[in-house]
Order: structure tokens, then sequence, then C-alpha cells
């Protein structure tokens, strides 16, 4: 029985998944530099639970250099994320399948 459907399916979720998780972190990052800005508090405070699978939430002092910051951390953070989806669906793309049962071929 051929199962290439599995591994599509997986590699799928793997690349959105990644891309759920940068553009998540993206919006963030510049969220949490609008509220520093706005409210003069990091957004740690607000995103308690957020802020544990987003570092760089846990900004220091108000100012507007720390929210540019924070900016530039979200879209990096994001696309790192992205990138690193995409790179594990190719790996596993790249993972050789071996059939099993009687039927099976050799390479």
């Amino acid at each position: 029985m051929d199962e290439w459907w599995a591994g599509a399916i997986f590699i799928s979720l793997e690349i959105l998944v990644g891309e759920v998780w940068g553009v998540a972190s993206a919006f963030l990052g510049c969220g949490a530099a609008v509220y520093l800005w706005f409210a003069g508090r990091e957004a740690g405070v607000l995103l308690n639970k957020a802020a544990v699978f987003s570092p760089f939430l846990k900004a220091g002092p108000a100012s507007f250099t720390v929210g540019m910051a924070l900016v530039f951390q979200g879209v990096l953070y994001g696309s790192l994320a992205i990138l690193v989806g995409y790179l594990l669906a190719e790996l596993l793309w790249l993972l050789p399948v071996h059939p099993r049962g009687e039927d099976a071929v050799a390479d």
C-alpha cells in the first residue's frame, strides 16, 4: 500500500505551523512595541503565558529604542520560525521511505 499522502500531510502541517508561528511572532513583536510605547510597561506583564514561548516580549524600560528592538526581534523570530518550518519540511521530504512487507523492492 502506498502511503505517500501521510508524509505529505505531515510536511504540510510542518509548513503551516512554521508560518503561523512566524506571523504570530511578527504581530506579537509589533503589538508589544505599541503597548510599550503607549502604556509604558512591557508586554510580558500583559501576555504572561505567551511570554514563555516568545522570550523577546520581556523588554527593558519603556523607551522608543526598546520598542523598535521589539519590532525587530518579532520580525526576526518570525522569519526564523518560517525558515525553520520550511527547512524541517524539506528535510522530512528528503528522508528515505523504506517500504515494508513482502513486496519490498531493494534500492
